[in-house]
């Protein structure tokens, strides 16, 4: 697996994952605590606690956030974030104890390896302690274990996703992208617009399909458009600028720009997607200037997910392409 640097202090990731039905977490902890907002975008999200974004909502500070496979079934995996939480003594305070806010969102990837294993509770645990704060590991890993993009026709044709970080930096500015990357469509190199990953032709050829193009011809499996919702991005957008609740809801909402530049297509209705942003420090930034900030991390955290994938001997992922050429 190789690895990108945590650029914002107080800030660990962690991931925990099996091979024994390809599933895993991937959790972010916040040291002491964050300011956070989400932009709920997708119409087939499965999410926990994810209601304490909301901008009028009374809790203001995470502890952590939780990235998990196992569809609905992976939330359970909360748990143990908030068990290792509350161990070391975090969360909000109430008169009978401690209560950690950890929001969570789940993708599908039980298409991919078991249907039957799912993440849980022990699993999320071990993510907190494996979690570092100097590299977090990328590739099919985590919540990006079972991941996979492009699956126009089905799972069975679509290549490898996986778990992503970049940061960009502006000054003493720094916005920190993480996502699990499991979306319906391609993935685009915004910079060429060259695909290099998605829906293929054949399950047992290498050559891309082109879902837009697909969609647009017509050339669509049929029922298709029967409800699928099996697909998801999960992303996270962390600063060092110091935020209100409400101006990290409008810097989430700006980041998907991130998304729409490398999904294709981005937003479908069969996905899940979420982006969560936390404020962890004190420099002063324009929220509009953060917001294209982090859709520039959300990008190449997106294809740092897909080019550092592995496909486990079961789909292909973008490394099996470029060995091709």
């Amino acid at each position: 697996m190789d690895k990108v640097k945590i650029a914002i202090k107080h800030l660990l990731v962690g991931h925990a994952y099996t091979l024994d039905g390809y599933t895993g977490v991937s959790v972010i902890l916040f040291e002491n605590g964050a300011t956070a907002g989400a932009c709920i975008c997708g119409k087939a999200t499965s999410t926990r606690q994810a209601d304490g974004l909301q901008v009028d909502h009374i809790v203001n500070n995470v502890n952590a956030f939780l990235f998990t496979g196992g569809s609905a079934f992976g939330l359970d995996a909360t748990g143990g974030v908030l068990k290792w939480l509350e161990e070391k003594g975090r969360g909000l305070p109430t008169k009978y104890g401690l209560v950690p806010v950890c929001p969570t969102a789940a993708l599908f990837d039980i298409g991919f390896g078991s249907a039957k294993v799912r993440p849980d509770a022990e699993m999320a645990y071990r993510a907190c302690e494996n979690a570092k704060n100097d590299f977090c590991e990328v590739g099919s890993i985590g919540a990006g274990t079972g991941a996979t993009v492009g699956k126009l026709f089905t799972v069975d044709g679509a290549m490898k996703g996986g778990f992503g970080s970049a940061t960009v930096s502006s000054g003493k500015t720094v916005v920190q992208a993480f996502v699990a990357c499991n979306g319906f469509g391609d993935v685009k190199d915004y910079k060429t617009g060259k695909i290099i990953a998605g829906a293929r032709e054949k399950s047992e050829s290498l050559k891309l399909a082109d879902t837009m193009k697909c969609i647009e011809e017509g050339r669509i499996p049929k029922g298709f458009f029967v409800k699928k919702p099996e697909n998801t991005v999960l992303m996270s957008v962390v600063t060092n600028a110091r935020l209100s609740k409400a101006q990290c809801s409008k810097v989430a909402e700006l980041s998907v720009e991130g998304l729409k530049k490398v999904m294709s297509p981005a937003l479908a209705p069969m996905d899940g997607d979420v982006v969560f942003c936390a404020s962890c420090g004190e420099e002063t930034e324009n929220v509009e200037n953060l917001g294209k900030m982090a859709a520039s991390a959300i990008a190449d955290a997106l294809i740092c997910s897909i080019v550092n994938a592995d496909g486990y001997g079961i789909v292909p992922a973008y490394k099996d392409l470029v060995s091709q050429k």
